[in-house]
């Protein structure tokens, strides 16, 4: 992507947050729904971030789960990361672990929740990760 050097005028096509784009959820999760923000993403071109955030639902599972389709090839990352998650919805009280729940990209794009104590119905989450990084 062309980034403004200094001394030139910065675009807004080159500092401007890219349109949201709605991922599908995959492997038995759906968009909570009810005013709850949908699966989405966006690039953010200043930064060379990819922003992403959703809240997602389970009948019940634990530990580790692929919640994405693959995403296009403008989203995936140079790198494997791993993020926090806002929210986690659970029947049972969380496990006693060294990692609380989170979320990895790799650079499949077949993002994956984490150490999902037994019984999560829902998770909520909104963080940003580097494309080249």
């Amino acid at each position: 992507m062309p980034y403004p050097v200094a001394g030139q005028l910065a675009a807004a096509a080159n500092v401007s947050p890219g349109a949201w784009v709605a991922f599908t959820p995959a492997n038995g999760w759906t968009n909570i729904g009810g005013g709850v923000v949908t699966m989405q993403m966006r690039i953010l071109p200043l930064t060379n971030e990819v922003e992403m955030l959703g809240g997602v639902a389970h009948a019940s599972i634990s530990g580790t789960s692929v919640f994405s389709a693959t995403l296009g090839a403008a989203f995936l990352p140079a790198s494997q990361q791993t993020r926090a998650v806002e929210k986690v919805v659970a029947t049972n009280a969380f496990p006693s672990q060294t990692s609380g729940p989170y979320v990895v990209i790799p650079t499949t794009g077949n993002i994956q929740f984490q150490f999902l104590p037994a019984g999560t119905t829902q998770v909520e989450f909104a963080f940003t990760y580097s494309l080249d990084a």
